[in-house]
């Protein structure tokens, strides 16, 4: 009791969160409460703090010292071939298509409305999240990232290879790299409720999807210099093979690491495995065997802010498409870059 005879709060009585604690490490006590087994939101129960003392009966040792952060950056290297396969054709376009007004002579006498369509498949292929979306918790996430490294591989290679016959064949292959987008972006996102708890989760999500920003970095200087370059397999098929060798890298990567929860990883430690669970416990996500949860679509459907983020995605993904797929040509064909 203070002097103006109000109670004085310290951080026992605060309402609020205990302050972050460092991300990617094993805090025995950062939910619950050593003594009464509850945290502050009264929804961890008393057996789910674990024993993560030293045990040295375990069989299984640490691949890497917080398998959480090595889990993310596979992710990460996911969405860095993912954007490495969507971001290519805008720049192997224009050296894979003639360009009348320059005299340039392309591999491929493609019109401007075929151009567009092979553009927008990809678009149409991610259309499929409306359906992977649904089941991404009732799959199992790690075979579904397994599909869509597989779908980049197979719209890269058979891009280059079967585009000169027909551009119905560069528009499947769009269609592949666009269901790759919509199995590994739900696919990501389940993993990451099942592996980081969630004091973790926003830096897990930051670091997971800024593999975007890295492939696109990565490949649209890359795909130029290959254009000028006839002498490596004959210019822009060099930039499909490049992405689908990336992605045969990934996977190789993903296969023997990627797991869908720490249960099914081979060299998580005992102390880690124990500690993830117990605090995704505490917020009761992340489960298949719960059939009797239903969608709320009405609601969803009268939601305003539902809509105000759908709109601010649009506006969002608008300009950023222009940008990257349909700013080249521009260059090209009015302003003669």
């Amino acid at each position: 009791m203070s002097a103006a005879g109000t109670p004085r709060l310290d951080r026992s009585t605060s309402l609020d969160s205990p302050p972050e604690k460092t991300i990617f490490r094993i805090e025995p006590f950062d939910f619950c409460d050593a003594g009464t087994g509850t945290n502050p939101l009264g929804t961890c129960p008393s057996t789910s703090t674990p024993n993560l003392e030293p045990d040295d009966e375990t069989p299984r040792t640490s691949f890497f010292p917080s398998m959480r952060l090595f889990v993310a950056a596979v992710l990460s290297c996911c969405f860095i071939t993912l954007s490495i396969s969507s971001s290519n054709l805008a720049v192997a376009l224009i050296c894979m298509t003639s360009c009348p007004l320059k005299g340039y002579e392309g591999d491929l006498d493609w019109r401007s409305q075929q151009e567009g369509l092979v553009l927008a498949a990809q678009n149409a292929g991610a259309l499929l999240t409306l359906v992977t979306g649904a089941w991404a918790d009732r799959l199992n996430g790690k075979w579904m990232i397994f599909a869509a490294l597989v779908l980049c591989c197979i719209g890269n290679i058979s891009l280059p290879l079967f585009a000169p016959e027909s551009f119905w064949f560069a528009v499947l292959a769009r269609v592949a790299i666009g269901a790759s987008d919509a199995c590994l972006m739900p696919a990501a996102n389940s993993l990451i409720t099942r592996w980081f708890p969630q004091s973790e989760r926003a830096a897990a999500i930051g670091l997971v999807t800024g593999g975007r920003q890295i492939g696109t970095l990565f490949i649209l200087p890359t795909a130029g210099y290959l254009c000028t370059r006839k002498d490596i397999l004959n210019g822009w098929p060099a930039i499909f093979y490049l992405s689908a060798c990336i992605s045969i890298i990934v996977t190789l990567f993903w296969l023997p690491f990627g797991a869908d929860k720490p249960a099914k990883q081979w060299c998580i430690s005992q102390r880690e495995q124990e500690f993830i669970e117990s605090r995704i416990a505490c917020e009761s996500i992340g489960k298949r065997t719960d059939r009797t949860r239903r969608v709320p679509y009405r609601s969803m459907y009268r939601s305003g802010a539902l809509w105000a983020g759908v709109f601010a995605l649009i506006c969002h993904e608008y300009p950023l498409v222009i940008m990257l797929q349909v700013c080249f040509n521009f260059y090209l064909f009015y302003i003669f870059f």
